[in-house]
């Protein structure tokens, strides 16, 4: 079997190096590369051996066939070994040495060269374990091929271990150490309560820890299903995919209730678009329900965790208060202990009230009275500063102790300042000595709030670095391009952003290469990738009226109603322009055809992503600006002339569900009562 085989070359390489260490172990200077490539080295070997365990377990066969679990091995394998030569060749060199005269044993590594094996193996570390969880989407393919789940909806990304959220962070080692045993100890408890809440403020690494606790769950079997809630992804603001998500999820965690599940689709085909109280009862709830405890389960059940990320960010209150009151019900179920762990702002289990769930449902822990943060913080600077060093050739005196302890400070309790000042200082084509000092020059500002704090240096590095345009010209550059990524419903990429705003790629690309502390920008080779906000929090420092009143940044203020509104006029501009909307847009020649029978490749010819954006998005944009439509105005023109190509074209794109509540929405803002109302009936109809 090629896995095995592959994980045994692995395991061998691996003595071979740890073989290697004793000989460099008297290497001063080298003692900070050894100990990151030892712990690069562990933790693949544990990796490995996990891996070997999966294979050999039940469902090792399937393992055995993932061409990118054999891909990523290889690779690993091909690094591993690279290392051990280069290390064994400075041994051998050394041996030779030592038997005639008394010397030290040489490091056989330059800095630059250590941190790009170190990074190497983590990418080849990374590559492996997504390849563990693409294995798992596959399972849950098979068995929605072999059950027929195809109608059952699925949130696109909000799933641990997405392509989309592949780069995410997970918490640095020996950090969050305490938290994360905490959280181990609640997941075996017997007597543990159902649901952890974890809440915490605006950066202080929520999500960073969901994503360790679901990897950690995941090695131990023990992750039942997950959903990353994020503003600005289409699928993942509110419950109108959250429960059909989890029950996929659960089809391939618990297998046993598959059937059940499937059951449930065979007796409401339409269940999908039933409400979500509906299909928490029908595919999750009853099917677990209908579970039995075997023999040998009644004295230690089965622990299935459920990973919720981020609930703050789920659009509606009410389907909030719903996921929290549903998940509630989870502690009945007999056959398997079901747990709920579950991240927020502190503000949202205050403003919906602990008493939606009954007593004894519960623990809370607030992140940002959890202690021990001040060290994970200073250790997460520690590492960053030690890459930012080797990069850009600098002294290990940079930077001075004390500066690194006034961050450390003024980082405390936000994780996300950590982050965004360490991506700022450590930008690969600007002097991280310069920019070291625009952090600290915020540090005296009492002023400053910590949110503030963070992006103030953002915004000041923007401004010098474009003084050669006026401010109100990069001001409004930096709106119509900014404000448009941090409002957009749904990532675009530049080109399809460019299509959008009317703004030339160059333009956008000029602005986008400042802000890379900030944005994940992705690379020209990767152009077709949309551009996403690293952190929500840039959204609200940027959104916030106190920026606005700002005496040196008020220009940068972004006007959400503005934005919006600028927004579905360019939606609405492009569909109705030379490149929009038409009749047969696709070239098809025939009415008739049936969507599942074009290609893929024609539709995207005819529909570009940003006119596919437009057709689903004016509306909501319409409704956010506040601004209302009348009779003779541009939205009405629109409607006029291109209604029918409108349908075809969200009929072509397949989201023809979507119509019907993007109709209803248009109707409570608009007074164009006639051709709405034939409009309204039509999507009824269809």
């Amino acid at each position: 079997m090629e896995v095995l085989s592959a994980t045994a070359s692995i395991i061998a390489v691996v003595q071979g190096i740890v073989g290697c260490w004793k000989i460099y172990s008297s290497v001063k200077d080298a003692r900070e590369d050894i100990s990151r490539l030892q712990a690069q080295v562990l933790s693949i070997q544990e990796l490995t051996t996990r891996v070997e365990a999966l294979v050999r377990g039940p469902d090792g066969q399937r393992l055995t066939g993932s061409d990118e679990l054999k891909n990523a091995l290889k690779g690993c394998n091909i690094e591993l070994r690279q290392l051990r030569d280069r290390l064994d060749s400075g041994n051998r060199r050394s041996r030779k040495l030592l038997s005639v005269i008394k010397i030290h044993a040489k490091w056989p590594f330059t800095g630059p060269e250590v941190l790009k094996t170190v990074n190497n193996l983590e990418r080849w570390k990374q590559s492996i374990a997504l390849a563990l969880n693409i294995n798992q989407v596959a399972q849950l393919i098979h068995i929605s091929q072999k059950l027929d789940f195809a109608g059952l909806p699925f949130a696109e990304g909000a799933a641990y271990g997405s392509y989309s959220d592949r780069h995410q962070p997970e918490c640095l080692e020996e950090t969050r150490v305490d938290l994360l045993r905490h959280i181990s100890k609640w997941v075996e408890d017997p007597h543990g309560k159902c649901i952890f809440w974890l809440s915490g403020k605006a950066g202080t690494g929520k999500s960073t820890i969901s994503r360790t606790v679901a990897r950690n769950l995941g090695e131990n079997g023990q992750l039942a299903a997950s959903f990353f809630f994020r503003r600005g992804e289409k699928d993942r603001v509110d419950a109108a995919k959250f429960f059909t998500t989890v029950a996929s999820q659960l089809a391939n965690s618990i297998r046993d209730i598959a059937p059940s599940i499937q059951s449930a689709i065979d007796a409401e085909p339409r269940i999908s678009s039933m409400g979500p109280r509906e299909q928490f009862n029908k595919l999750i709830f009853e099917p677990l329900s209908q579970l039995r405890c075997s023999s040998n389960q009644k004295i230690d059940k089965i622990k299935a965790v459920v990973v919720i990320d981020a609930l703050d960010e789920c659009h509606h209150e009410e389907d909030e208060r719903l996921i929290i009151s549903q998940l509630g019900r989870l502690k009945e179920i007999q056959a398997v202990e079901m747990r709920v762990f579950l991240t927020s702002r502190p503000e949202l289990p205050e403003r919906l009230g602990f008493g939606e769930l009954s007593d004894g449902t519960h623990q809370d822990v607030v992140l940002h009275k959890v202690p021990g943060i001040e060290h994970d913080i200073e250790l997460f600077f520690d590492r960053q500063f030690s890459d930012i060093r080797r990069f850009h050739s600098l002294p290990d005196s940079w930077p001075a102790t004390e500066d690194v302890q006034r961050l450390v400070k003024m980082a405390v309790p936000l994780f996300i300042f950590a982050a965004t000042a360490c991506r700022f200082i450590g930008d690969s084509k600007r002097d991280p000595e310069q920019r070291i000092k625009i952090v600290m020059e915020y540090q005296t500002d009492w002023r400053a709030r910590k949110l503030e704090q963070t992006y103030f240096p953002v915004l000041h590095s923007l401004a010098s670095d474009e003084l050669s345009e006026p401010h109100d010209t990069l001001a409004a550059d930096f709106k119509a391009i900014v404000g448009a990524i941090l409002t957009l419903a749904s990532p675009l990429s530049v080109p399809s952003l460019s299509g959008l705003l009317c703004i030339p790629e160059p333009a956008i690309n000029r602005m986008l290469d400042q802000l890379h502390s900030v944005l994940d920008v992705p690379s020209q080779a990767q152009r077709n990738a949309p551009i996403r906000a690293l952190h929500l929090s840039f959204r609200d420092f940027l959104f916030d009226e106190s920026l606005r009143s700002d005496t040196k940044f008020h220009h940068f203020w972004i006007d959400d109603k503005e934005s919006h509104r600028k927004l579905y006029s360019k939606c609405v501009e492009l569909m109705s322009g030379s490149k929009g909307l038409k009749k047969d847009i696709c070239g098809l020649r025939s009415p008739g055809t049936l969507r599942h029978e074009i290609k893929t490749s024609v539709i995207e010819s005819g529909l570009s992503m940003e006119l596919r954006y437009a057709c689903r998005y004016w509306v909501y944009h319409l409704q956010q600006s506040g601004d209302c439509v009348n009779d003779g105005d541009m939205v009405h023109k629109f409607l006029q002339r291109h209604v029918l190509h409108w349908l075809e074209a969200m009929s072509l794109s397949d989201e023809i569900r979507e119509t019907i509540s993007i109709v209803g929405a248009l109707s409570a803002k608009v007074d164009v009562s006639r051709i709405l109302r034939d409009l309204l009936g039509f999507t009824d109809i269809s």
